[in-house]
């Protein structure tokens, strides 16, 4: 009975596996007979499937260009433009520095003309009196007088001036 039990064991092995592959079989087949639907409407929706898949493909890949076009730019970006960007940031920060050194020595100067502003009209306030002094006195003299005795001293001097020119 030892060998008659490993033969119906080893046929039934053997069986098993033939009977699940038939039945796997049947079900795909199943799968695609819908009842109800003839073959040429299941072959017609199967073709309309197949188009659509390819027709998927297509956008899949179009999609993936243009990931990659977006991807190029970003690198490109990246390895050009950043690093001009960051050049320009440093000029920006130079020039800054530049400007705010020059605004403290513009504000020095501007200190020191009010400085010296002040100091001027402090001399001006001082001198005040002398200033309008003198202008008083220049307001005072006799400049029509003056004129004439000009000219009366040049008609006394004129002829012996061209007296002493002969003798040259």
């Amino acid at each position: 009975m030892g060998e008659n039990e490993q033969n119906v064991n080893t046929q039934e092995t053997v069986e098993q596996p033939a009977t699940e592959q038939e039945q796997n079989a049947e079900q795909q087949s199943n799968a695609f007979n819908l009842p109800g639907i003839s073959p040429q409407t299941r072959d017609h929706v199967l073709e309309e499937i197949r188009k659509f898949s390819q027709k998927q493909v297509v956008w899949q890949r179009l999609s993936s260009l243009c990931i990659l076009g977006a991807l190029i730019c970003i690198v490109v970006v990246l390895f050009i433009v950043v690093p001009r960007v960051l050049e320009t940031l440093d000029h920006i920060n130079s020039v800054a520095a530049k400007v705010e050194t020059s605004l403290e020595n513009v504000d020095v100067m501007v200190n020191e003309m009010t400085d010296a502003s002040k100091n001027l009209n402090q001399l001006v306030g001082e001198n005040s009196t002398s200033l309008t002094d003198a202008i008083d006195k220049m307001a005072g003299v006799d400049y029509d007088g003056l004129n004439q005795a000009i000219q009366d001293l040049q008609d006394a001097v004129g002829p012996m001036a061209s007296f002493f020119n002969r003798f040259r």
